[in-house]
């Protein structure tokens, strides 16, 4: 895994993280408006180990060490739900209410899809 600060991860760390049993928890950080057809609002991700000691937000992998960490930040309800699914997670919850959040686990979800 790439050397960062101990609270963030970038996506290929989390993906790792997954594979030790780690879980997801998707924030909502602004409640999402439709547009259309789409939902707009923002969203976080954290990964937090399944005894609960380790928390991390998730961030943008950056290449040079100059720029600061910054959080991952989704800002459409489909662009949640295709990061979740490139993750293997077949089955999706995700919060529309500000400060709500939902938790993946890995291991349910592939049970869950048998």
């Amino acid at each position: 895994m790439p050397k960062l600060g101990p609270d963030v991860v970038t996506e290929l760390g989390l993906r790792e993280l997954l594979e030790l049993g780690h879980r997801i928890v998707v924030i909502c950080l602004k409640p999402p408006v439709k547009k259309g057809t789409v939902f707009y609002g923002l969203w976080g991700i954290r990964c937090v180990s399944g005894d609960g000691e380790s928390d991390r937000v998730l961030v943008i992998s950056m290449r040079s060490s100059k720029i600061p960490d910054r959080p991952r930040v989704f800002k459409t309800l489909n662009g949640v739900a295709s990061f979740l699914y490139s993750l293997d997670f077949g089955t999706v919850c995700i919060p529309m209410h500000e400060g709500r959040s939902a938790i993946h686990t890995p291991s349910q979800d592939r049970t869950a899809e048998s």
